[in-house]
């Protein structure tokens, strides 16, 4: 056994009565004209000086925009500074990494959040009857916990569904005890291969299909949208339908994370697994192709949200997670003899090899490359046979890869 320390998000549905939702509403918009008002007054001040607004400095603004904006002071502070501190960490990232300038949010279409940090105990989840308390609601919001929040408290985040639902998410930091990892063995790994027509292959052959209910969702959503272009825009039919299509959304997202946890869950949680290696995808650089048909296919199937379930489930549970190179010829090599076929194409579901006849499944070939390349023991030494990333152990020296 061994400790970490990472953050961990509890969410919780919450059921406002009439005078706490118009309250919520107002967190909402307010919280959003604050990100505006200071993302144009950033903008403004960078043109005149080519310098930027530190938000300690905008922060100190906050009293007296409040004088001007009374309105302002019908919500808690402490969320509105963590407004600019959110515009400042945005604004700063566009400078430092690749991300996107900030943009200005919509009142139709930005997410509705706010932020509450933690300060002085002013979070409270009373288990007992079944309220959240936060600033401007000392009374309470009914809130189902389903499970108590362990942990200290980092912050809390209330939102609103697209489907008009209440949430908040409560994140703590967690000094958890984790099982020690033991050293990875092939006989002991599996190779996941991810594809477009299967939503994963196994190296023992198995096929996992997408969730059935999501497909059915799926295709519900398709015919409202379709229904929906013949509509008049601007209609009591058109926006009851759009409030339908809203929804379906709303649902189509749940049915997939609920998909995606069971599954992922399943993989980690099997004692005849030891490792779980996978292909390491560039899922945003495959989705760049233009009007590429898999392109809605591969955001529905939310790889990267799994790939990201597997590797911290993986520590939960005391499983190794390694990935082989990206470019690594999975689905071309014989997992068998180690033959390339470089005259494979997409089409081609199934292939013999013509060096030892072997016959191939190409999804299942591609799952069983994948565990030989992640160790350097192989039958055959073809493409990059070692793991370009591994998440083994958090501390000391990781094991000998070479067993197995």
């Amino acid at each position: 056994m061994y400790y970490i320390m990472f953050n961990r998000a509890y969410k919780y549905r919450l059921y406002p009565n009439k005078s706490q939702e118009d309250l919520l509403q107002k967190h909402f918009g307010h919280c959003r004209w604050i990100y505006n008002h200071f993302l144009e007054l950033k903008i403004k001040h960078y043109k005149e000086t080519k310098k930027t607004i530190r938000w300690q400095d905008m922060a100190m603004e906050l009293p007296k925009l409040k004088e001007k904006n009374e309105w302002l002071s019908d919500i808690g502070s402490q969320s509105l500074q963590q407004s600019i501190l959110n515009l400042d960490r945005a604004y700063t990232a566009f400078f430092r990494s690749n991300a996107g300038f900030p943009k200005f949010k919509s009142k139709k279409y930005a997410r509705k959040s706010f932020v509450v940090p933690i300060t002085n105990g002013n979070i409270k989840l009373n288990y007992d009857t079944k309220r959240l308390v936060i600033p401007k609601f000392r009374e309470g919001i009914k809130c189902i916990f389903d499970r108590p929040a362990e942990g200290t408290f980092k912050q809390a985040i209330v939102s609103q569904d697209r489907d008009g639902r209440y949430y908040v998410s409560i994140l703590v930091e967690v000094d958890k005890e984790l099982p020690k990892k033991p050293a990875p063995k092939k006989d002991k790994a599996i190779g996941i291969d991810f594809g477009v027509k299967t939503f994963i292959t196994l190296n023992d052959g198995t096929k996992i299909e997408n969730s059935k209910a999501l497909k059915k969702s799926q295709n519900k959503l398709v015919k409202h949208q379709q229904d929906l272009e013949t509509l008049t825009k601007g209609s009591t039919a058109h926006i009851s339908k759009q409030e339908q299509i809203t929804k379906l959304h709303s649902k189509v997202a749940k049915q997939r994370k609920d998909f995606l946890d069971k599954l992922s869950y399943k993989l980690t949680n099997d004692n005849q697994i030891g490792t779980i290696v996978i292909e390491d995808l560039t899922i945003r650089g495959m989705q760049k192709v233009n009007y590429s048909p898999t392109n809605k296919i591969i955001g529905d199937y939310a790889w990267g949200k799994f790939v990201n379930m597997l590797q911290y489930k993986s520590d939960w549970y005391g499983k190794n997670f390694l990935k082989i190179g990206r470019f690594d010829p999975s689905s071309k090599t014989c997992s068998h003899c180690g033959y390339v076929n470089h005259s494979l194409t997409l089409d081609d579901r199934e292939w013999q090899c013509p060096d030892c006849n072997e016959r191939h499944d190409r999804d299942v070939n591609a799952a069983k490359n994948i565990v030989n390349f992640s160790f350097p023991k192989t039958q055959f030494n073809k493409g990059r046979n070692y793991p370009i990333e591994t998440h083994i152990y958090f501390g000391g020296n990781p094991p000998d890869l070479a067993g197995g």
